[in-house]
């Protein structure tokens, strides 16, 4: 089948054009209105700010520890590395 038959064009130029109007139609509506009712108040709007603003310093916080901890770790590593060359070379004796 190498051509499409007018009742095809027709029929799917209708479904296209539905869609795009269905889009349009939606989009005017929702351009007018002030918003939905159930948006959030902004006093529980500022209070999220609030905990997002916390949470935000507490991850920083944390992140500084962690990267304070990965340096005592490598430093007790290192350490701990020497200490095991040490006990390894008393043992053979060197």
């Amino acid at each position: 089948m190498t051509h499409v038959t007018p009742t095809t064009l027709w029929a799917s130029l209708g479904i296209v054009a539905s869609a795009v109007g269905g889009l349009f139609t939606m989009q005017l509506s929702h351009t007018s209105a002030n918003g939905h009712s159930s948006l959030a108040e902004q006093s529980e709007v500022s209070d999220v700010k609030i905990k997002v603003g916390r949470i935000e310093t507490e991850v920083r916080h944390n992140k500084e520890i962690l990267n304070d901890l990965k340096v005592d770790i490598r430093h007790i590593k290192k350490e701990q590395d020497d200490f095991n060359k040490e006990v390894l070379e008393a043992i053979r004796g060197d």
